[in-house]
């Protein structure tokens, strides 16, 4: 299970249990996409291992 989970970056998610840092007023479109990518890591993680 660790190696599929680091095979999808999703490992650290888990090991760490830490929020994305908030996003600020005036962000781009590329940081709204990181940000959004990063808020569904956790749940896609724990889909993985259900």
């Amino acid at each position: 299970m660790k190696a599929y989970l680091r095979a999808q970056s999703l490992w650290s998610v888990l090991e760490s249990d830490a929020e994305p840092t908030p996003l600020v007023a005036n962000t781009t479109v590329a940081q709204r996409r990181q940000y959004d990518e990063e808020v569904a890591k956790k749940p896609w993680a724990l889909t993985c291992i259900h």
